[in-house]
Parts: structure tokens; sequence; C-alpha cells
């Protein structure tokens, strides 16, 4: 029996020669290398390698598709209009209906990979696929056109590419450990601390996956375990929930979410009021809602639930990372602190001080504050062919603490070429998120370094040159997030 049933349409495996590889070819090859050294052992993936024949499955096919524990299947417009395809996933969906079940907990064992993007109502009826979360191997241009990460087009999105093989690979993993009984020790020992992650509308559904999957990685159990049938107990089941959670976390997107039965409000609104109860009677537990900066919906509903969420000190609006930290921090400052209790350093912070080789001189003050401040500090090579100064590069983004960006004489396109450096360390193997990641803006003074801010990473404006003083809230961070009882 396979592991994994890869399910695709030839037409997106097309290859210019026989010599070369395709889209699909090079996924699978990736995949599965990613995978066996994640898992440990070896991951026996399957896939259809002829490239014609009829619209009925075989019989070896069939018997494939339907013994498999996961269906991958690799999204594109020809994906959908393949009566070939659509019979593999209905017979996947079927054999695990009768089975095990189609779901792993929250994550169904139907993953999408999303080749090249259909709409939403193409994937609707095809059932499965529009519940299941995608992973899309894409970005858009600037036009809205869908770029996919094909090593073909070059380093950044064979960088990508990789990137999000890893990720799946991850998330695949950690399915077939549930599945199998195994583990292969990848995710930390149980942390004690519970979060209930409260249920969304799809617009959110990558960023909570994604915060799922780094809550599980940290040892934190995520509630509820699978998803809640929207009936009529649909509230007792959450307050239950509830009930176990330290912290709630409520995340608010652009539509107003399903309506349980027998309620008038949706889920949204019953998981925050019935998180606000259960934070009267059990002080020590944090409700926290989220919205992404610029959220916005035309529902008069969603409107008037997102202006009442004004009123709560706890509201962020921020990104995913910022989210991520705070969530981090609270639960480290929920852990049983002793009399005494200091920020423990097995080691020295290391960071790594990213500055272009026309801000040497100029960056050694920054080295030299953050020496001070207890770090241990790495400059990028001064010197070496273009494969070593990237090489080295990717080693630092991928075992570095942190990161601060030294944006002096440099350009605007510099800086944001090393920000998107940061999104591609996880592409690299990099295991855990960045303590914290810094933007320092040093001389001279330009109209674009006072306009420069984010959500994504702190700015530290040092264009007066009091280094040692503006870094603060960098320290401060760092320390938050090493924080242990």
């Amino acid at each position: 029996m396979a592991d994994i049933f890869i399910s695709y349409t030839h037409r997106d495996n097309a290859k210019l020669s026989d010599e070369q590889q395709g889209w699909v070819d090079r996924f699978h090859e990736a995949l599965e290398m990613r995978l066996t050294s994640l898992w440990g052992q070896h991951a026996d993936i399957w896939r259809d390698l002829k490239t014609a024949g009829s619209d009925v499955l075989d019989a070896a096919i069939e018997k494939q598709v339907a013994e498999a524990s996961i269906l991958i299947t690799v999204l594109s417009p020809g994906y959908v209009r393949s009566d070939w395809c659509t019979k593999e996933l209905s017979v996947f969906c079927d054999a695990a209906e009768k089975g095990a079940g189609l779901h792993i907990g929250t994550r169904s064992r139907v993953v999408k990979v999303v080749k090249t993007p259909v709409e939403r109502g193409v994937e609707a009826a095809h059932g499965a696929l529009a519940e299941s979360v995608g992973y899309p191997f894409f970005r858009l241009d600037q036009r809205g056109v869908p770029l996919e990460f094909d090593v073909r087009f070059g380093e950044r999105a064979r960088q990508q590419f990789l990137g999000r093989v890893n990720e799946l690979a991850y998330d695949i993993c950690a399915m077939l450990e549930k599945l199998t009984g195994t583990s292969a020790g990848r995710v930390a020992p149980p942390s004690g601390s519970r979060v209930y992650l409260a249920e969304s509308t799809s617009d959110l559904a990558p960023f909570t996956e994604q915060l799922r999957r780094e809550l599980e990685q940290y040892g934190h159990a995520v509630l509820p375990e699978q998803p809640f049938r929207h009936a009529s107990d649909y509230v007792e089941r959450v307050a239950e929930s509830l009930r176990q959670a330290d912290l709630s976390i409520h995340p608010v997107g652009a539509s107003y979410g399903v309506i349980p039965e027998g309620e008038r409000r949706s889920v949204l609104e019953l998981q925050y009021d019935l998180a606000g109860r259960e934070a009267q009677a059990r002080p020590e537990m944090t409700r926290i809602p989220w919205m992404l900066p610029g959220t916005a919906g035309g529902d008069e509903r969603l409107a008037a639930f997102a202006a009442s969420l004004q009123d709560d000190p706890q509201l962020l609006i921020t990104s995913l990372d910022s989210l991520k930290m705070t969530v981090a921090d609270l639960l480290a400052s929920k852990k049983a602190a002793p009399v005494g209790a200091t920020l423990v350093r097995e080691r020295a912070v290391l960071v790594y001080l990213i500055a272009d080789r026309c801000d040497a001189a100029a960056s050694q003050a920054c080295e030299d504050a953050l020496f001070a401040g207890g770090c241990e500090v790495i400059a990028p090579l001064s010197s070496g062919t273009e494969t070593e100064l990237r090489l080295d590069h990717e080693e630092n983004l991928k075992n570095c603490d942190a990161i601060a960006i030294y944006h002096g004489a440099t350009t605007e396109f510099w800086l944001r070429t090393k920000l998107r450096d940061l999104q591609k360390a996880f592409g690299y193997g990099r295991p855990r998120p960045f303590l914290a990641t810094a933007v320092v803006l040093a001389p001279p003074d330009t109209p674009d370094k006072r306009r420069f801010r984010s959500n994504e990473v702190l700015v530290i404006n040092a264009l007066d040159g009091d280094l040692p003083g503006v870094l603060q809230p960098f320290f401060d961070r760092l320390a938050s997030s090493r924080r242990v009882s």
C-alpha cells in the first residue's frame, strides 16, 4: 500500500524533451526526498506514470488510490476538467469514509497542491477539494497573473518551490505519524499549554492552519482536535473545549461566517462570547481576537461585530508573525515562575547582522551594540565567490536566532530583497521562527527611510546615531521570546 498517491493530469507534467523532467516529476522527487528525511524512513509515493489512456481507471490504479493513506491532488484547470482525476478523488474519498475517515484531527487526508489556481466555485463542485487547505505553488504578480514556482524560472522560483515542498512535507509527516502511530521526534515535548484556536472563515484558513502547525511544533495542545459540527449542540461543545484552554485565539476575516443550527449569530461571535464568559470565570484564561491589517467585509453583521471588538483591549490588528510572537510571549508568561526566576540563557543569542559591503564600516557600531547587549553577532562574508556568499547567507538565515538588517547607504530595493530572504529561510530548512527580526534605519537620512514602517519586523530608527539606546526594543523582544520558568 502506498503512503501517498499523487493525483494529477499529465498536461501539468509536460516536458520540452525526453531528457527533462516535468513539473510533477520534480515535485514528486523533491517531496519524496524531504519527507523521507523528516520521517526517518522511506516514504512510499505512487502516481500513474502513463501519459495516455482512457477515462476509466484500471484495477491496479484504483487499488492504489483506495489503499493510500493520503491523496495529493495537483490542482489546475486541467485537473478539474479531467474525468480521470475526479474519479481518483472520488474513489479515495469513498474508501476513506468507509475506513479510518477522511480527516486526521483537523486536517483532511486530501491534500491540495495548487499548481495553477482555479475559481472557488469550481473547487466547491468537487467536495473534498473545497474543504482541504491548499498549498499554493504560485504567486501573483502586480497584474494578478499567477507565476508558478518552477525551478526552470530561476533561483527565486526554485527557492519558493523548495520552501513550499518543505512545508507540505512537514504536515504530511505529522499526518503519517498519527496514522501509523510512529513518531520521528520532530516536535517539542508537550509544553502543558492548551490553546483554543477558534473556527474562522475560509479566507483565513491558510493563516489559521499555519498558526496551528507552529503551535503544535512547539508542544502546545491545540483545541479542538477536530472541527465541530454546526449542529444544535455546537455551543455546548465549544464551551466544553474552552474550559480546557489557557488561551483562545479568535481570527476575524472578511466574511461573517457560518451560523449553526438554532442560532442567530455566526461561529465568530458565538466562540468569542463563550471565550469571554470563560475568561470571566477563570481570570488566568486569556481571549485574543485577531484581524489582519486592512481587513474589510461588506456584511453589515460582520461590520457591527468588528466595531464591537474595538473595545476589547486584547484586540490585535497585526500580521500573522506578530500574532505568533504575542502568543509565544503570553504562553511563556502563563507558566508558573518560581521566586527569583530569571532569563535563562544556555548560550548567547546568535544574531545575523545583514549589512552590505558599502555599510561595512558604518555597521560596526551596530555590531558592537548588539555584542554589548549579550548577543553573539555574525556578519556576512566580506569576500568570496558569488556561490560562496550565497551559501553562507543561506546558512546564516537557517541557523541564527534573530535577524537585524542594517539599512544605511543601501537602496530601498536592497532592503526589500533582504526582507524577502527572511521568508526563504524556511525553504533552506530553518526549523523554527526567528526570536526577533528588525530593520535598523541608519544614516544617511532619506524620505524613504522616514516613511518606512512594517507589521512584519521591528523598525529601529537609528538615523540620529544613538544605536545602544534605540536597540532596546530588539533586546526586549529577544528576552521575552527566551523567557522560561
